[in-house]
């Protein structure tokens, strides 16, 4: 299987794809990761304002039983505090949930942010790279085995365009003359990044 060309400038192009590969799978992680780290940061806020109203709601809940504890007027003084103290635990308890659905949004945000432009970047170069492998491995094959020739030159003929072939293919029968076709599978060869100064077995 080829993985990568024999020709310098093509596996240089090929290096650099997959540097470039990389580096773009890396950048998007890390801008992830901060997105993650903006949103998280907004936990904190709730979290101090969750950690306030317990600590209210705690001290509230101390005063209020000892107001009770008064003869006559302990649970008509005590009312007003046990409003209080039920606003301020309901709060705690806002301030929970929107730390844990802050906390949610961050961990999915780092998905969102981050997995299309990967998943694309990698598709494109799946694409691009396995197909080259598919018909650079065939070619390969085809110049170490008898016969090979002619079916390179064939796929040379099939996909170059006319303008070109009239630069170095004789007119007539380009496959049924031994030199144009020589040249349409060395042509071929180059096109995918193969060398082309060997002789078909």
């Amino acid at each position: 299987m080829k993985v990568y060309a024999e020709r310098p400038l093509r596996v240089l192009a090929q290096l650099l794809a997959d540097v470039a590969l990389i580096i773009w799978v890396g950048g998007w992680i890390w801008f992830g990761l901060e997105v993650h780290d903006r949103l998280g940061a907004l936990e904190r806020p709730t979290e101090r304002v969750g950690q306030a109203s317990t600590r209210l709601a705690d001290s509230l809940s101390g005063t209020s039983d000892q107001i009770r504890a008064l003869q006559f007027v302990g649970e008509a003084l005590a009312a007003p505090f046990d409003a209080i103290i039920d606003g301020t635990r309901q709060l705690a308890t806002a301030s929970a949930e929107a730390q844990a659905a802050i906390g949610g949004v961050a961990d999915i945000s780092v998905w969102l942010a981050a997995m299309f432009p990967i998943l694309f970047a990698l598709l494109l170069w799946a694409v691009v790279r396995v197909r080259w492998m598919r018909h650079a491995t065939a070619a390969a094959k085809l110049r170490a085995h008898g016969g090979g020739e002619g079916l390179l030159a064939a796929q040379a003929l099939s996909s170059v365009r006319l303008d070109r072939l009239a630069g170095f293919v004789e007119p007539g029968d380009p496959l049924g003359d031994p030199r144009s076709r020589q040249q349409l599978a060395e042509y071929q060869l180059r096109r995918l990044g193969l060398r082309s100064d060997v002789s078909f077995e």
